[in-house]
């Protein structure tokens, strides 16, 4: 094999994975490379260690490389250096990440601004190369995904009951959150004022579409306006988000933030949905497709006005087609572990 994938995490409820592994992989295969995920026993020209930096896993690599010649790559896509608090587990992380990036031959990063936050952290890296995220197209369930999860179906079911066709439809999903960084669903809680406020003027409603209803209850607390949940599945999540009519994305200022990806946006955009949101370097590219740090007016704007809705909409997937296709990043791919594999 040439090139292997090594993720922390092999599902698809974890975005990295679906992303930066299985995506890239299934794309460079069709074209017939020899790529797939890493098998112990089995030494490729390349491995790409997603997010993966345990010491026990880059002392294999680095034995790959010592007995094959396997160069090693280091994957990341989120900024892992820093971290809230003192905790001294994630200060003990952060120093094997520092480790694994020194050990690496190279170190791809998803977006510019994590990248010299990789440089600032690491003087001794070899070498740091931007490959961002491919815009992940819906997911259209056959009648195997559907049947082979009865309880996602219910949940799907049961939301389209509960939603209130006299209120307008907002939407909010990803990740709740980690113990690392602050963030996640509970940045709902910095905008709840401005919802409450168009709720009494434009009656809406808000799905969260996430993976923990304990952060769902915790988040939404107290909270006028109505609120749904649905638990993320991969099967129904395309589904439910064409039920709604504009995405929120609000984001906390922080290191962690800062170096987050597109791909919450390009997500909402590839399923039709007008977006307002919090600005981080990522979105800068699409302020001209979604409105920016401006929840009041954007709020109003996406909901009343259709036409420039679209607009925004259409504007956006045109971005998205120019740069963020998944034949262009693995494009990338193929160009970097090429080199690297001379």
């Amino acid at each position: 094999m040439d090139f292997a994938w090594w993720p922390h995490k092999a599902s698809e409820t974890v975005a990295s994975y679906r992303l930066r592994c299985a995506q890239i992989i299934a794309e460079l295969s069709r074209r017939g490379v020899s790529c797939g995920l890493y098998a112990p026993g089995v030494a490729p020209k390349v491995l790409v260690l997603s997010k993966r930096y345990d010491a026990a896993s880059v002392s294999t690599a680095r034995a790959l490389r010592d007995e094959h010649g396997t160069r090693i790559v280091l994957d990341l896509c989120d900024n892992h250096f820093s971290f809230a608090g003192q905790d001294p587990e994630w200060q003990a992380r952060a120093e094997t990440l520092k480790r694994a990036v020194a050990a690496a031959d190279l170190v791809t990063a998803s977006t510019e601004t994590l990248a010299k936050v990789i440089r600032d952290a690491c003087p001794d890296v070899r070498g740091v190369t931007v490959i961002g995220d491919a815009a992940e197209q819906p997911y259209e369930p056959d009648l195997s995904d559907k049947f082979g999860d009865i309880g996602a179906e219910l949940n799907l079911a049961l939301l389209r009951q509960k939603l209130d066709s006299k209120r307008r439809r907002l939407v909010w999903f990803g990740n709740h959150g980690s113990d690392y960084a602050s963030g996640g669903m509970l940045d709902l809680q910095r905008i709840y004022l401005m919802l409450e406020a168009l709720d009494a003027e434009t009656p809406a409603q808000l799905t969260i579409i996430s993976n923990s209803a304990e952060k769902y209850r915790q988040t939404v607390k107290d909270w006028r306006i109505p609120t749904h949940y649905l638990r993320w599945r991969r099967t129904t999540f395309s589904r439910a988000m064409r039920l709604h009519a504009l995405c929120l994305i609000p984001i906390g200022d922080n290191p962690f933030t800062r170096c987050k990806t597109n791909n919450r946006v390009a997500t909402a955009l590839l399923h039709d949905l007008p977006v307002v949101a919090d600005s981080i370097p990522a979105y800068e590219a699409f302020a001209d497709a979604i409105v920016l740090n401006d929840w009041e007016r954007g709020l109003r704007l996406m909901l009343s006005d259709t036409t420039e809705a679209t607009r925004r909409v259409a504007r956006g997937k045109a971005i998205l087609a120019a740069d963020w296709t998944l034949p262009t990043i693995a494009d990338r791919w193929l160009t970097t572990l090429e080199a690297l594999a001379r």
